[in-house]
């Protein structure tokens, strides 16, 4: 499975700090308590793991820390056999350390082109709303990214690819965002991927969140999106506008968005034509990795190797990878499938 070659589209950089970084990192800046380890631990919703994110977002204080925290998240997404990844850094929560947004997004930058010249692995960033920060700071990011696409590189490619929707659905509904993403993803360059369809506090808004992603934010690709199954409305506006679900499968069990992990949508959303991709989203939270997912939906999810292999293949195809990358793996992912 770790052969298989792999493109990570739902990563929280923050959120997949190692736990022994944390660990470091707050002995180093003598930031305490160090918050409990809640890996594999289910959770009622967002709030339930805050400490831990913020914590990770709360010991990035020198340039030294990002530089880790980044190769650390390249290294770990090559022992999972991923060849490119599109990391979404919560930088709002600590950019007042390293000089305001900009400067910030250009650390995270230089970070990137460092880690994957060690690597060998990919990296392009997502610059993401958090939904309770509200408008004004949404179109404030909306600017910064217009600015970074004219000005910042990894490896001499554009360094921003994605402009996401992160935190809490329950009231934020995607409809305020708007103006910002229309001034982000305006030119084309930057592609809209929200986060819809993970947690709703209301049977149905789950749904209506994905159509609203889509149909508001002009989603090309979606975090999670899984609240879409069984909504005919929803699952027909995914096949027709071929949005792709960035799916997380051990992150919706422990936030009980599934009841099992043998109950999830995945294979049934990919069997409906549904382009869907494979994401670890916070290893620190969950005690997961990309090639842990692709276990899991192997030996829990039930998916055989053709379906596996579909879902690495819309990794790089709904990807902002170069094309000549893309084709260089969707051509290695054929011949894993012919020997497997």
């Amino acid at each position: 499975m770790r052969s298989l070659p792999k493109a990570e589209l739902h990563l929280h950089l923050e959120g997949a700090m190692r736990r022994s970084t944390l660990v470091d990192l707050c002995q180093k800046h003598q930031i305490s308590p160090v918050p409990e380890d809640k890996a594999q631990q289910r959770f009622d919703g967002f709030g339930a793991f805050v400490d831990v994110y913020l914590a990770s977002c709360e010991c990035l204080r020198e340039p030294e820390d990002i530089f880790r925290l980044m190769l650390e998240v390249a290294q770990d997404a090559q022992e999972s056999g991923a060849t490119w990844i599109e990391v979404a850094p919560s930088f709002s929560f600590y950019a007042d350390r390293f000089g305001g947004p900009f400067q910030t997004l250009a650390l995270l930058a230089k970070a990137a082109e460092k880690a994957e010249q060690t690597t060998g692995v990919g990296i392009a960033l997502i610059v993401s709303i958090e939904r309770q920060l509200g408008t004004k700071a949404a179109e404030d990011l909306a600017a910064l990214v217009q600015k970074a696409t004219g000005e910042l590189t990894i490896c001499g490619r554009q360094a921003v690819v994605g402009f996401g929707l992160h935190g809490p659905e329950e009231g934020f509904p995607p409809a305020p965002f708007q103006k910002a993403f229309e001034k982000a993803c305006g030119s084309y360059k930057v592609k809209s991927v929200p986060h819809a369809g993970e947690i709703a506090p209301f049977p149905g808004d789950g749904a209506k969140s994905v159509i609203d992603a889509i149909n508001v934010l002009r989603a090309h690709r979606l975090g999670h999106g899984v609240l879409a199954y069984g909504n005919d409305e929803a699952m027909e506006l995914l096949l027709k506008q071929e949005v792709c679900l960035d799916v997380c499968p051990s992150s919706n069990f422990f936030l009980k968005v599934v009841p099992t992990l043998e109950s999830h949508p995945l294979p049934k959303m990919v069997e409906r034509g549904i382009p869907c991709t494979i994401n670890a989203d916070d290893p620190l939270l969950f005690g997961c990795d990309l090639l842990g997912e692709y276990q899991v939906c192997r030996d829990k999810l039930q998916m055989d190797d053709s379906t596996l292999a579909k879902c690495a293949k819309s990794s790089f195809e709904h990807s902002c990878a170069p094309d000549d990358l893309k084709t260089k793996n969707l051509r290695a992912i054929d011949q894993w499938l012919a020997s497997s």
